[in-house]
């Protein structure tokens, strides 16, 4: 797993290679996407640019019925931000060339609707706005916001490429929908949340898998993402708990408790338990988020109202462009769909135990359901405001605790390269194919020619040959990856369990 000199010279590690793979990725992403055409994406930058000024706490003001807003003072390019995509968003049909980039370096009042979420994130993204008063630090702060997604993007495949469990590898793929580029590529908390929970369901799988506690193993990394996950996001805290309790359902730690006594295992659980305590007083302090939606005008009951929009929220954990207002085609949904289904047929009748195949469909039952009681709560002041991205963190999660435990020999193909690499195409094929109708949709319109390179309407700062390139040969390293992923010769049994426990017993107590 760590690269090094060899008889055949030095070879970087599979997380390095992945990393430049995700990295190139969502860079690509970043610069061919308009600025401003993601959901939300103003409002989060204006955020950024005020957090890197100090700006934490804000006087409250409603400039619109529903939409509770924080005041700053912000350089104008940033505060006019939030009127950029407004000749286009919601309307799929039109380009983005209608809309004009701001520009202004004095400080000026702006608003935004996020301005009691958690601050790190935008401290973390809203950095290059001190460098530059220009369009330039958006850009910049999409590259940094995506270098973060890589980071745990790349982590969580590494360590099932490492584990030797092809399965569990195709599972991270899976996880990793066109709606997570997606959002790893726009200034969003979403995209570093969701990067952040598929790398904490992978790392702890892992723990579980190997009972490796120590500095080197998958331990670190699970209480990295878990302190990412309860901070980017008011609903971190949520997500934490669904892993805890899916963990505690399938039994995956189990073999791990005897070594709870470890001081990595402490101070893992410790650092886990002061940011989710600090994300609950931040949220105390400043007196609760608010919240923005359009109120209710039906008469059917909440939670109808709610169920009702599984199918598009489903939609919109695989992918759906722009200010949601644009669906990709059926097939790529249809190759997710299958994959899923896949996934969970195969973990509940191949599950060691009724625990284990009790919490796969547990899991699939919160990802269904877990956004009815937020929404009927608050549809008398709000109506429906759950997205599907919101459910990422913990959908994310099905595929992988689905094939985590699939032994390699009840699916021989698995083993066989031919069929890794046909895995590997199809879901390649399939962001391909997703990406391409999104950037359509702002280059054309949807109702524009599908062949659209040679006269768009809106046109990116690189050619859109070049990004499209450059997002393809990311992919294909990425997917080149998945298909090489190798099971290994011994599926983890009592004697290389008690191997285990005994290997890092040892490395605690020295």
């Amino acid at each position: 797993m760590v690269g090094g000199r060899s008889a055949r010279g030095w070879r970087p590690s599979p997380f390095l290679v992945l990393f430049v793979l995700f990295l190139v990725t969502t860079t690509a992403s970043a610069a061919w996407h308009p600025l401003y055409s993601a959901p939300d994406e103003p409002t989060h930058v204006i955020r950024a640019a005020a957090v890197a000024r100090g700006q934490l706490r804000y006087a409250r003001t409603t400039p619109a019925p529903g939409l509770p807003s924080s005041v700053v003072r912000v350089p104008r390019v940033f505060a006019d931000s939030i009127y950029t995509p407004q000749c286009y968003i919601f309307q799929a049909g039109l380009p983005a060339n209608c809309a004009a980039l701001p520009s202004g370096t004095d400080d000026v009042r702006g608003f935004t609707y996020v301005g009691r979420y958690p601050p790190l994130y935008y401290l973390a993204v809203g950095l290059p706005s001190l460098l530059w008063r220009s369009n330039r630090a958006v850009y910049a702060m999409r590259f940094l916001s995506g270098a973060i997604c890589a980071l745990f993007l790349a982590k969580a495949m590494a360590i099932a490429f490492g584990l030797r469990r092809p399965l569990l590898l195709v599972g991270v793929a899976v996880a990793t929908t066109p709606m997570v580029l997606y959002l790893a590529s726009v200034v969003n908390p979403s995209g570093p949340e969701i990067a952040a929970a598929i790398c904490l369901w992978t790392a702890v799988i892992a723990v579980g898998l190997t009972r490796d506690v120590s500095r080197r193993g998958p331990l670190p990394w699970a209480v990295l993402s878990a302190v990412v996950v309860a901070s980017a996001r008011p609903s971190g805290q949520l997500w934490i708990a669904g892993v805890a309790a899916v963990a505690f359902v399938t039994g995956v730690l189990s073999p791990v408790r005897p070594l709870l006594r470890s001081r990595s295992v402490k101070l893992g659980l410790a650092a886990v338990g002061v940011s989710v305590l600090l994300t609950v007083a931040w949220t105390v302090w400043v007196g609760g988020i608010g919240a923005t939606g359009l109120p209710l005008v039906s008469a059917r009951p909440a939670w109808l109202l709610s169920l009702g929009m599984t199918g598009q929220r489903l939609q919109q954990l695989v992918a759906y462009y722009g200010w949601l207002d644009t669906p990709v085609p059926t097939s790529v949904y249809g190759v997710w769909a299958v994959a899923v289904s896949a996934a969970v047929v195969a973990g509940v009748l191949t599950a060691r135990s009724r625990r284990y195949a009790a919490g796969i469909l547990l899991l699939v039952a919160g990802v269904i359901l877990v956004s009815v009681p937020f929404e009927v709560l608050e549809a008398h002041r709000i109506g429906l405001f759950w997205q599907g991205r919101y459910t990422l963190p913990l959908a994310a999660g099905v595929p992988i605790v689905a094939l985590a435990r699939v032994p390699a020999d009840r699916l021989r193909a698995v083993r066989r390269s031919w069929a890794r690499l046909a895995a590997a195409l199809v879901l390649v094929t399939a962001h391909l194919v997703a990406m391409n109708y999104g950037i359509r949709r702002f280059a054309v319109g949807t109702t524009g020619p599908r062949l659209f390179f040679s006269r768009p309407a809106w046109s990116p700062p690189l050619p859109h040959w070049v990004l499209a390139t450059a997002y393809a040969v990311g992919l294909a390293g990425i997917g080149a990856c998945v298909a090489r992923g190798r099971a290994s010769s011994l599926d983890v049994g009592d004697q290389q369990v008690a191997a285990d426990v005994q290997r890092s017993l040892t490395r605690v107590r020295s």
